[in-house]
């Protein structure tokens, strides 16, 4: 989501990689994904490329939505839908 918290960020795919160092084998992956590949603005300015689309088709075993605080109330209705069809 546009103006995310890229420290949230960061503290996912540290935890993530942290994971994968303690179990000596690369048992997680982080993809991130925007609505487009275009670059999503964080809270701080720091522009972050996205690997793939929310529209290539990907599925996941776990999703971390990382939004701006506090979370708009408004617009997030494609990103409701994909998570909805990731849950499913």
């Amino acid at each position: 989501m546009p103006r995310f918290s890229l420290i949230a960020l960061s503290s996912v795919v540290a935890l993530l990689r942290l994971a994968n160092s303690v179990l000596e084998r690369p048992t997680f992956e982080c993809v991130t994904l925007g609505l487009s590949t275009d670059p999503v603005v964080s809270s701080d300015d720091i522009r972050v490329l996205p690997d793939a689309s929310m529209s290539d088709g990907l599925g996941f075993d776990a999703v971390f939505m990382i939004g701006p605080n506090p979370i708009p109330r408004r617009g997030l209705g494609v990103i409701a839908a994909w998570l909805r069809r990731q849950a499913a």
